[in-house]
């Protein structure tokens, strides 16, 4: 900013350069009316008069969208005033194109302000329009009194797609009379209209999905009432939601209030659509199924959507007056992730299910794979793409599915998307009548053969399914399991081949050890008996639904290392998506004693004897003082704890016995420094209490202690304020 001041009295005036923004496309135009009396003045940018006026629109301005935007928004700049009253033309800029908000979002977040009170402008409300502006040369020449009409003073280019955007086709029915002025977009009718429905519809879409939708654009109007042919522009193709999720999220927003449109719900749909020419000819009982490629007449020419004779979704759907939908499954992406489902449903098997060009196919694999959408976009909202049924099979009704996330490291544990089926059963969110007891997820190889399997097999977490066709296994098609010890057991369930996931490369990992109360017995050093893997099995699931829901975006599974006698010592591995989200050892044992506690993890583990860090197991006996701690983010050298009695005998009852027994391992404190990637910042405070000379000398007890109970201190405040960032504490000094 260039700025000039001149003293008079003890008034400075300012005269002002606007600064223009770096990149024309982190900018949205702004222009409203403000009751006030234009002067000829405000049209020399040179005079005292605009000058003040225009520092006191962008200050008000700025305080709006600083407020509205705080992390986007950089600032106003007024880029001229016009008569009618006061017409500001002002533009937006923000720090990128990426955040620029949507042009509805700019307009409700300048009412907002002006309705709290932030902004003290007296703006006439409805003349407020955003959007990128072509703006034509020569005088502005306007009556005394004129305002600008919502949409009226800006010639609106349509923005198109960009090369990263993807989109969807979105269709409806509005209740309203259809007059001819909306089929041609030159005219005031249409464009009002267009203005309307996407204001309403960005309303609606950037509420449901604030991180992807960027904005929609009207293609074009029909006749029946009025047919609404609109995009839906999102962010990038990897964020475009499912077909059903658009139509859900608008029937959503018509429901609470945020569209305000007379809208037949029963007629939305959305997906990618190539339309045709020529009459619509269809069977009865044409469906549309979830993630299908729609191929389509103009909608118009359907009379019972365009004359509103269709009252509900089913009678649509099936009314010979619906265009010919062609379904096409969308398998995955090269960087998507999947995870195969199976469960059965109770009912009858017919014969067309084994058959995906018949309709009780289709509209069965329809209603299937939209209530599955339905469940798993809820329980997984940022990762979950879509589902897609591969096959039926007798037994009551066995469902084959695959569940697509958005990339394969979002994918969630085969543990937590078994129970986010059911969960979603339980709360009602997914409405099939299914067998609870017979879902089971995983990478499955599906092999050819009959099943041959002991009673005994069971599936590990994180295991991989090597598995024959399900349908031949005759307790589960009949639907004859009611219990899951009766599907691990029985001798109809799949062979299962557990193998222990391992980190990958990019993982990381911390250390788990605990004592559970229980009987040891030898099997359990044996991970080829069935013992072991039982006891492996219910310990990772358990650990995987306490550290799901502790670290629901970092964490990814647990993996048993051994388990050593006293009770029971549990020797585990937890695997994190990357290193950099890996919690301080702190919280990776507050996380398990707080799910213990919530009844989360159904274990009976002794929790003073729950330790986590990385560890290097060396052997030969213990030796150690008793007052050796554990200093948080310390690098811990111990020897086997299976030989420390105290520990493994499960004598030890406090957390205090653990740290100070001459049983528990030696433990040499390392303090981690920050690495090459880490930033850091100093803090310094003084604590009330009576300084003694051992806190200047790390060595002693007195120190030790103090620098643990500080570290987990601020471990537990700093995690809790910066969960994303945050990685540990590090006392450097005592003064």
């Amino acid at each position: 900013m260039q700025v000039t001041m001149e003293a008079v009295g003890f008034i400075f005036i300012v005269a002002t350069t606007p600064q223009p923004s770096t990149e024309d496309g982190q900018t949205l135009d702004l222009k409203f009316s403000m009751k006030r009396t234009y002067i000829e003045d405000y049209s020399d940018s040179t005079t005292t008069a605009y000058q003040d006026l225009a520092n006191s629109v962008t200050t008000e301005l700025d305080n709006s969208y600083k407020e509205q935007f705080p992390d986007s928004f950089s600032r106003s700049v007024i880029e001229s005033f016009a008569e009618g009253s006061i017409v500001v033309n002002a533009k937006l800029i923000f720090k990128s194109e990426s955040v620029v908000p949507t042009e509805s979002s700019a307009v409700q977040a300048l009412k907002d302000s002006i309705s709290s009170g932030t902004v003290d402008l007296d703006v006439d409300t409805s003349t407020i329009v955003a959007g990128p502006t072509t703006t034509t040369t020569g005088p502005t020449t306007t009556t005394a009194g004129s305002t600008v009409t919502s949409g009226a003073s800006i010639t609106t280019t349509i923005l198109p797609v960009i090369e990263d955007e993807a989109t969807l086709d979105l269709k409806f029915s509005l209740r309203g009379t259809y007059i001819e002025d909306f089929s041609d977009s030159t005219t005031t009718a249409y464009q009002d209209l267009a203005n309307s429905v996407t204001t309403e519809l960005d309303n609606s879409y950037k509420e449901q999905f604030p991180e992807s939708f960027s904005r929609s654009v009207i293609d074009s109007f029909a006749e029946g009432s009025i047919v609404v042919n609109a995009k839906l522009i999102f962010k990038s193709e990897s964020v475009v939601p499912t077909e059903t999720s658009a139509v859900q999220a608008l029937k959503d927003s018509i429901s609470s209030g945020t569209v305000d449109l007379d809208v037949d719900t029963s007629t939305i749909v959305a997906g990618p659509t190539t339309t045709t020419t020529g009459p619509t000819t269809t069977t009865a009982g044409s469906t549309v199924t979830s993630g299908a490629s729609i191929t389509t007449t103009d909608l118009t020419s359907n009379e019972a959507l365009t004359k509103r004779s269709s009252t509900t979704i089913e009678e649509l759907l099936t009314t010979t007056a619906v265009a010919t939908v062609t379904t096409t499954a969308q398998s995955s992406t090269e960087d998507e992730g999947t995870l195969d489902l199976k469960f059965s449903m109770k009912g009858t098997y017919i014969e067309d299910y084994s058959d995906s060009s018949t309709t009780a196919c289709q509209e069965l694999a329809n209603t299937v794979t939209t209530e599955l959408d339905n469940g798993y976009k809820e329980q997984f909202p940022d990762s979950f793409s879509r589902s897609v049924v591969d096959s039926f099979a007798e037994g009551s009704i066995v469902v084959n599915a695959k569940l697509i996330f958005k990339t394969e490291s979002v994918v969630p544990t085969e543990t937590s998307a078994v129970q986010a089926l059911k969960d979603s059963i339980s709360s009602g969110t997914v409405n099939l009548d299914v067998d609870t007891s017979t879902i089971v997820a995983g990478p499955t190889t599906v092999t050819t053969g009959p099943t041959t399997t002991s009673e005994d097999s069971t599936v590990t977490s994180g295991a991989s399914i090597t598995t024959t066709d399900l349908t031949s296994n005759e307790a589960l098609t009949k639907g004859s399991l009611t219990t899951i010890e009766e599907l691990l057991t029985t001798t109809a369930v799949a062979i299962v081949t557990t193998t222990a996931q391992s980190s990958t490369e990019d993982e990381g990992t911390l250390d788990l050890k605990f004592s559970m109360k229980g009987t040891y017995i030898e099997d359990y050093s044996d991970f080829s008996t069935t013992a072991c893997q039982e006891l492996a099995n219910t310990v990772t699931t358990e650990l995987d639904n306490g550290y799901k829901e502790q670290f629901p975006d970092s964490f990814s599974r647990s993996v048993v290392d051994s388990f050593a006698e006293g009770s029971i010592v549990v020797n585990a591995k937890l695997i994190f998506k990357t290193e950099s989200v890996v919690p301080t050892e702190t919280s990776a044992v507050q996380a398990l004693k707080d799910s213990i506690s919530s009844g989360t993890v159904n274990l009976d583990v002794d929790t003073s004897t729950i330790v986590a860090g990385p560890t290097t197991v060396t052997t030969g006996p213990t030796t150690t003082s008793e007052d050796s701690t554990v200093t948080s983010g310390a690098s811990i050298t111990t020897t086997d704890l299976t030989s420390n009695e105290a520990l493994t005998k499960g004598s030890l009852t406090t957390i205090e016995e653990l740290l100070t027994t001459t049983a528990v391992a030696i433990v040499t404190t390392t303090a981690q420094s920050s690495t090459e990637d880490e930033g850091t910042l100093d803090l310094k405070f003084s604590m009330k209490g009576t300084y003694i000379e051992d806190y200047s000398d790390f060595s002693t007890t007195a120190c030790q202690e103090l620098a643990n109970t500080v570290t987990t201190e601020l471990d537990n405040g700093y995690k809790e304020q910066f969960p994303d960032s945050f990685s540990r504490s590090v006392v450097d000094s005592f003064a």
